[in-house]
């Protein structure tokens, strides 16, 4: 062991009397006196020690909190182990996502997310007030009693032996209890990584977004703040700590970028939100999903700009598809409605795209689009009577063939 990992099992066994503030100056004492770290202030000296001990920070705006959440753990490891719990959650969350399929290279992905993903070397405390916007919030008190509960003991073997407890069984958390507790569902961090890494290289958020020490996860919780890419503007607020930032989230935040990129396909995306759902083509069940037209124009247009990802259902469900508590096949089935009425309408067509199989081959793919105004106004120049989604290509073919007439 380490001196830094002696000091913390020595604080297993002589603190019980002591307060947290007490075993962050004993931990800054020790540093100044054992290691000769000086000059950097508590909160260095104090991070010198815990990196030395396998703990890895990375952001400064959460290392108070953190290092606070150390410090319990040292103080009661029995008792409040949340960062042992929030670790296995995050071990389970990779291995899940290794184990779905998506287009998307899984090494660059875990690179991207690489001080979330925790091994033997590289411990991320991530405490649960980093994703509670407020711990006074019912949502938050739930979830603190939750991990108190249930999860104070969750354990996988890669923390230090010096703070198992011997006399509690190690418990893996189901699959659906880790989506109730953490704020992301695994299975659309892939997708929200393409999202966001196209949205930086075509300057539509900010570039702090881009870089080392900022992420994805950064914009993701900024949104979550209520706190717009681009301004202090507060536009809506999420207070489901269940729930993944979705696409249409994301393009609430960045509209005046979208509205001089693509003026006429931002307009006809509004326009969508004076549509009315038709309640007889939905069941009961269907009319309760918070899910509208407009969501999916948002999701449309905003993918257009992801070349690895092909703009049809599926894609569309995951980017939606907010909280476990969302009943999966009725949610997809009222997207997949609302998808064919958008059609019908003239609101969604097809393009033909063109991509490489795995045998290096040309392969076709179909997937939907927000029509230019211009190609709305020719659909309902030749056609006075409800679009049929079948005549939708061959119009739009028609339109190109008349516009290269004119040269």
């Amino acid at each position: 062991l380490s001196i830094a990992q002696e000091y913390l099992k020595g604080a297993d066994l002589d603190s019980n009397q002591k307060t947290v503030i007490s075993v962050l100056k004993e931990i800054n004492d020790w540093a100044i006196n054992c290691l000769n770290i000086t000059g950097k202030g508590i909160v260095g000296k104090v991070l010198i020690v815990l990196d030395e001990a396998g703990l890895f920070f990375s952001s400064k705006a959460s290392r108070i909190g953190e290092m606070m959440a150390v410090a319990e753990w040292i103080h009661t490891p029995k008792n409040e182990s949340h960062i042992n719990m929030i670790f296995s959650a995050q071990q389970s969350i990779k291995t899940y996502i290794e184990s779905v399929k998506v287009d998307i290279d899984i090494k660059t992905a875990e690179q991207r997310f690489k001080h979330w993903f925790l091994d033997k070397n590289n411990i991320k405390t991530v405490v649960i007030q980093r994703w509670l916007k407020k711990d006074v919030l019912n949502k938050g008190l739930q979830l603190q009693k939750l991990l108190d509960d249930k999860y104070h003991a969750i354990i996988d073997g890669t923390v230090f032996d010096t703070i198992k407890d011997p006399n509690l069984e190690y418990e893996r958390p189901s699959k659906e209890e880790i989506f109730h507790t953490y704020p992301f569902l695994p299975n659309q961090i892939p997708l929200m990584i393409q999202v966001t890494q196209k949205l930086i290289s075509e300057q539509m958020v900010e570039e702090q977004y881009g870089g080392k020490t900022r992420s994805m996860l950064s914009m993701t919780r900024d949104v979550l703040n209520n706190k717009l890419v681009f301004s202090d503007k507060r536009i809506f607020l999420e207070e489901n700590l269940g729930s993944f930032v979705i696409v249409p989230q994301l393009y609430d935040t960045i509209t005046y970028t979208l509205k001089n990129k693509d003026e006429d396909q931002f307009r006809l995306v509004e326009n969508t939100k004076s549509l009315v759902e038709d309640p007889s083509i939905f069941t009961e069940e269907e009319r309760n999903i918070p899910i509208s037209f407009n969501d999916i124009t948002k999701t449309v247009l905003l993918l257009k700009y992801i070349d690895e990802v092909c703009v049809n259902d599926e894609t569309i469900i995951k980017a939606l598809f907010y909280s476990i508590d969302l009943p999966k096949i009725v949610f997809a089935q009222k997207v997949q409605k609302l998808i064919s009425e958008l059609k019908k309408k003239g609101y969604l067509t097809y393009k033909k795209r063109q991509i490489k199989d795995k045998d290096g081959k040309p392969k076709d793919l179909m997937e939907y689009q927000i029509p230019s105004q211009e190609e709305r106004k020719y659909i309902e120049k030749t056609q006075h009577v409800p679009i049929n989604p079948d005549q939708v290509q061959k119009w739009l073919e028609d339109f190109f063939k008349e516009k290269e007439g004119f040269g």
